[in-house]
């Protein structure tokens, strides 16, 4: 619904001048809060080598509401002015008739196993790459890729419908000023300054969350990448129009993150985002930063800011969206506080490599990131979905061959390692230039008709000979496994192909199974035994191993 109000503020994105929103009342008692948003609807033309915006003349308050349940929805459009004096309006509107069956298409944490994401109770296991932009200028330089032209959604529509083909069921998507966000200083194009969100990116926003969901895949939404509130890193402090030389109010990025006047403009960006996108089922999540820890704000800021900003997201998502957070460097970065505030729902990290520092392979980093002992230093001890938004090679890149490699062990590892979903790699537009899709198909197809969760599942480092790497996901009556090169995996030409054993535990209960090898690759299964198993030790063993394989094995008394 829409609706214009009289009289009409000066600025209608500012809240505390006018702000309206829909009460929903369910006939069985349940009550939504659905705040009005002002919109200036615009045409988005494709001109060949750019998309420009062009607006329309219905600019309104809209509305926008998603019913999950049949019945009737009493509805009352509450309107406040406070301009000069305080004046509120209420309207009752006609009753919202919904027929149907109910509709819950909404990612959420798994109440059974908050471990993981579900989608309408089904297992929702994410396969994702990170489209932070439509391009990216690093990988450029360091892999030697053309640019793809900005095109805004016309960009982002091929990659998606390439990236469903491909397998992909989520992207991550930044909310960067060379991007889409909503709100930089007004001397940029297409920009209005603080306060004034920037209505053609606010349109892209739409027809690419519609296209997602089209495609099928869920966008991990990031409200603000680190350098808008860095003054070192990726700086990008001094275009901010929080700044005082752009308009705003505050002298140093530190401030963001405890002035009270910065909190309320944060708070009113944050309400703008739910009223126009909370609705749609293709946003994944809220992450309400990149890389937290590069921006400005200190230890003490960072956690009063993250409890502050979860707690109103929280309060005003009728969707009940999950919230996340993201820190550079590795799964020991991220601050323990923050990662077990109630309001953080699940963790983003990232896993770029340092070869040349140590040791490091991809399935050892991937594994300690959830699984770490040592110092109780892995993520997986917080029982909350990790995810890794962020990887392939250092955070410079690394050779095409490496960074292939990496892009195909990633997801495997993540699997049987606990992850929520596979990690995403960062040189998108190398994989789309090139058509490299073909980890997610496998990894897909792996896991077609399977479900991580249950309480007493959990991963198991496996015992094999070096240089090999195996792990599982096991869960009773059920094991999914992966078994790697590790020479391979860090760059070495195999001979050829080796006969393998994996030792799968030492006291393992008597009974009939099936073993079910698959190419990691292709994610075909390749082999298929029956094992008749006495009791004890029970290894398993592939003939012809080369570089990388993932098995199943379960009891044949166990469903899937």
């Amino acid at each position: 619904m829409s609706f214009r109000p009289a009289p009409l503020p000066d600025n209608p994105f500012d809240d505390t001048a006018f702000r309206a929103e829909v009460h929903f009342t369910h006939e069985s008692g349940f009550h939504h809060v659905v705040p009005a948003f002002w919109k200036i609807p615009m045409d988005l033309v494709d001109e060949g080598h750019r998309e420009q915006e062009k607006p329309r003349p219905e600019s309104a308050f809209y509305v926008r509401y998603r019913p999950q349940k049949p019945g009737t929805y009493a509805a009352t459009l509450v309107a406040t002015w406070e301009e000069d004096t305080r004046h509120t309006v209420s309207v009752p509107l006609s009753p919202l008739q919904v027929t149907g069956a109910p509709w819950d298409d909404y990612v959420r944490i798994d109440p059974t196993d908050p471990r993981f994401f579900t989608i309408n109770g089904d297992f929702f296991w994410p396969v994702g790459i990170n489209f932070h932009s439509i391009t990216d200028i690093r990988a450029q330089e360091r892999i030697g890729h053309p640019g793809t032209p900005m095109r805004g959604t016309q960009s982002y529509a091929a990659y998606l419908k390439r990236f469903a083909a491909g397998g992909g069921t989520a992207a991550e998507i930044w909310l960067s000023n060379w991007n889409l966000a909503l709100e930089w200083r007004h001397d940029w194009p297409g920009y209005k300054g603080l306060g004034r969100y920037a209505q053609g990116n606010a349109a892209r926003l739409d027809a690419i969350l519609d296209l997602a969901y089209e495609f099928g895949i869920r966008i991990n939404l990031v409200i603000n990448n680190h350098g808008q509130v860095s003054e070192r890193t990726n700086r990008e402090w001094d275009d901010n129009p929080y700044h005082i030389n752009n308009g705003g109010f505050l002298d140093r990025a530190r401030d963001y993150f405890r002035d009270e006047q910065a909190f309320y403009y944060q708070q009113r960006y944050r309400r703008y985002l739910v009223a126009r996108y909370a609705d749609h089922p293709a946003l994944l999540g809220w992450k309400l930063s990149s890389e937290i820890n590069l921006t400005a704000g200190g230890r003490q800021d960072l956690r009063d800011w993250h409890e502050e900003a979860s707690r109103h997201l929280a309060a005003i998502d009728t969707y009940g969206h999950p919230i996340t957070t993201h820190w550079s460097g590795d799964y020991r970065t991220p601050d323990r506080v923050i990662v077990q505030q109630e309001g953080i729902d699940y963790v983003c990290i990232n896993a770029y490599l340092r070869r040349r520092r140590d040791d490091r392979n991809l399935p050892h980093h991937l594994w300690l990131s959830t699984q770490d002992p040592r110092g109780n230093r892995g993520l997986g001890q917080f029982g909350k979905p990790i995810l890794v938004t962020e990887y392939g090679g250092s955070h410079m890149a690394a050779s095409r061959e490496q960074l292939l490699r990496d892009h195909s062990i990633g997801p495997w590892v993540a699997l049987v390692a606990g992850h929520a979903g596979s990690p995403m790699f960062w040189w998108f537009e190398w994989i789309d230039q090139h058509d490299l899709w073909r980890p997610y198909q496998a990894v897909q197809q792996f896991l077609d008709q399977e479900d991580l969760r249950d309480q007493q599942a959990r991963a198991t480092l496996l015992e094999v000979a070096d240089p090999w790497w195996a792990a599982a996901w096991v869960r009773p009556g059920r094991i999914l496994g992966y078994l790697v090169n590790i020479e391979w995996a860090n760059g070495d030409t195999l001979s050829g192909a080796e006969n393998v054993s994996i030792l799968l535990g030492n006291d393992i209960a008597a009974g009939a199974m099936i073993l079910e090898w698959w190419c990691a690759h292709t994610g075909a299964p390749t082999e298929r035994h029956r094992i008749n198993h006495s009791g004890g030790a029970l290894s398993i063993t592939l003939s012809e191993a080369r570089e990388h394989h993932a098995f199943k094995l379960w009891r044949i008394d166990a469903t899937p």
